[in-house]
């Protein structure tokens, strides 16, 4: 059980992190100031992909069925975290938590890191990322395509940069946590 957390625990920090940025507009709408049509459009896109039912009405056929599977994958990664928050929580009740604290920060740590390498080669990451999850290569566009001037290559680096930058953050938190309850355990009864 004590490996639970220190598994899961890293799980619930990024996916955090992940729906943080997609329920926080000022995270992704910087990138819009200026341009009011495409702000509806992309809050639109962000509500649908959220369990909206709306969509912008010049998207093609095969944007529409890029988004229902983004939706279907959101849907999928909301439902890890609910798993791995349930898990994580059960395992906060055991013996020597701080201790698991930190194990479960410092991994989140260098997770954050290795998701910092691959922002390196970003392009092959963002292709092979979409190889895996997206079938049939609906997730390729021609430039003048509406979903790739709302979201060019730039905005998703930016979106995981952000992400791995919060996971890291956080994975620190976890850790100084950790070590405070270690040395004042009168926080928490271990």
């Amino acid at each position: 059980m004590r490996s639970v957390l220190i598994i899961f625990f890293p799980v619930v920090l990024i996916l955090s992190s992940l729906f943080f940025h997609l329920n926080y507009p000022p995270v992704h709408d910087h990138q819009f100031e200026g341009r009011q049509v495409i702000t509806q459009d992309s809050e639109m896109i962000f509500d649908f992909i959220q369990g909206g039912e709306t969509l912008p009405e010049k998207l093609s056929g095969r944007e529409l069925a890029h988004l229902k599977d983004v939706k279907r994958l959101v849907t999928i990664a909301k439902l890890i975290l609910a798993f791995s928050v349930i898990l994580t929580a059960i395992s906060m009740f055991q013996k020597k938590v701080s201790i698991q604290l930190k194990r479960g920060g410092w991994l989140t740590v260098l997770l954050g890191v290795i998701g910092s390498m691959f922002a390196l080669s970003f392009e092959y990451v963002f292709h092979g990322f979409h190889k895996l999850l997206f079938v049939s290569e609906s997730w390729i566009f021609n430039r003048t395509d509406w979903l790739i001037i709302l979201y060019p290559q730039d905005f998703f680096f930016t979106f995981f940069v952000s992400i791995v930058l919060n996971t890291v953050i956080l994975g620190f938190v976890a850790i100084f946590i950790g070590v405070l309850l270690r040395r004042h355990p009168y926080y928490l009864l271990q």
